[in-house]
C-alpha cells in the first residue's frame, strides 16, 4: 500500500499577490505548507542567459496539510476572512467538503514539480553534446550525441572493437555539465 501522502488544497488569490499571501499563510495555518507551483524560465539577452521563476497557475495558491477537509475547513475559512486578497477555496463540486485535490493530479503534479514545486528548464541536446546515460543497460557510460531524433539521441559506443551507433531516449541521459549537485 502507497504511503499517505497527504491532501492539497487550492486557494484563489487575486494575481499578483500569490508569494506575499504565502507567507500570510504560513504563519495562519497550523500544519500546512502553503505554496505556488513554478517553472524555471531562460532568458536570453545580448548573450547572456539568465534563469528566472515563473508562476505555472497565476492567481493560485496550494495548501499542503494531512488535515482531512473537513478539518481544514473549519481552519481556513477563518484565515480566508480576515487576510486581504484570499477570494476562496476551490471545491470540485456542490458539496461543501469536496475541496482537497484529487488523487490522481496531486501525484502528476507532484511528479511533475517535486518537492521544491518548481518545474526545471528542460534540457536541450545538440549533436556534439557529451552526454551520461543514467539509467538502463548503459547506465554510466558517457559518449557524444552524433544525431538526434524528435524523441531519442543517437550516441557512439565502441562495441566489439568497431563504434556502433545506439539510439536511446532523451529521459534516459543527461548531458554531462546537467550532473552537477544544485
Amino acid at each position: 500500500m502507497p504511503k499517505f501522502q497527504g491532501y492539497w488544497y487550492v486557494l484563489f488569490v487575486r494575481t499578483g499577490s500569490e508569494e506575499r499571501l504565502v507567507e500570510a499563510l504560513k504563519a495562519r495555518l497550523s500544519d500546512a505548507t502553503p505554496f505556488v507551483l513554478q517553472r524555471t524560465c531562460v532568458l536570453r539577452r545580448q548573450g547572456q542567459k539568465s534563469l528566472f521563476q515563473k508562476l505555472c497557475f497565476p492567481g493560485y495558491v496550494f495548501v499542503e496539510t494531512e488535515k482531512p477537509p473537513h478539518s481544514f475547513i473549519e481552519e481556513c475559512v477563518p484565515v480566508i476572512n480576515k487576510v486581504s486578497g484570499i477570494y476562496r477555496l476551490l471545491n470540485y463540486s456542490g458539496d461543501r467538503n469536496d475541496v482537497a485535490v484529487r488523487e490522481d493530479e496531486r501525484v502528476v503534479l507532484s511528479r511533475l514539480f517535486g518537492d521544491s514545486h518548481c518545474l526545471d528548464v528542460p534540457t536541450v541536446f545538440k549533436a556534439g553534446d557529451t552526454v551520461k546515460v543514467i539509467s538502463g543497460a548503459l547506465m554510466g557510460y558517457e559518449s557524444k550525441i552524433v544525431r538526434l531524433g524528435r524523441y531519442e539521441v543517437v550516441v557512439a559506443v565502441e562495441m566489439l572493437g568497431k563504434t556502433v551507433e545506439v539510439s536511446l531516449g532523451v529521459d534516459v541521459v543527461k548531458r554531462v555539465g546537467d550532473l552537477l549537485p544544485h
